[in-house]
C-alpha cells in the first residue's frame, strides 16, 4: 500500500492492523518512497495476479513491468549468488566408497562394500 501522509504512520499500530485483517501476517514496510515509480512497482508485485488479468491487460502490465525487479530473496537466500551453470561440478578423480545395501525384514542390512 502507497499511504500519502504528511506524518509518518505508527508501525507498531499499523503491523497490528495488518494482523487482524489477515489473520497470520504482521510485517509492513513503513518508510518514505525516494522515487514513486519504484514505490508503485514494489506495491504491485505483490497485488499484481497476472492469472486473472485479460490477455489484454496482461500484456501491458508485462510491458510497464518488464525489465524492472519483481523478486526479492529474503531470509538464508538473501545474497545467494546463481551460477550461469547449474549442473553440478564434475566429481571425476575424486576418491569415492560405494556402499550396498539391501531391504530385508523391515531394515536395511549392509550387503557389500568396494574401496
Amino acid at each position: 500500500m502507497i499511504w500519502l501522509c504528511s506524518v509518518p504512520p505508527n508501525q507498531a499500530l499499523l503491523s497490528r492492523e495488518w494482523e487482524s485483517l489477515t489473520g497470520d501476517s504482521f510485517v509492513v514496510d513503513v518508510r518514505p518512497l525516494t522515487d514513486p515509480v519504484e514505490g508503485f512497482i514494489e506495491v504491485c508485485k505483490y497485488a499484481m495476479k497476472f492469472s486473472e488479468l485479460s490477455l489484454e491487460d496482461n500484456f501491458q502490465a508485462y510491458k510497464v513491468m518488464s525489465g524492472q525487479r519483481l523478486i526479492d530473496a529474503h531470509g538464508l537466500m538473501r545474497g545467494v549468488e546463481i551460477p550461469d551453470n547449474l549442473l553440478d561440478d564434475s566429481l571425476d578423480d575424486l576418491p569415492y566408497v560405494e556402499l550396498l545395501y539391501t531391504w530385508m525384514a523391515f531394515r536395511l542390512i549392509k550387503t557389500g562394500k568396494t574401496p
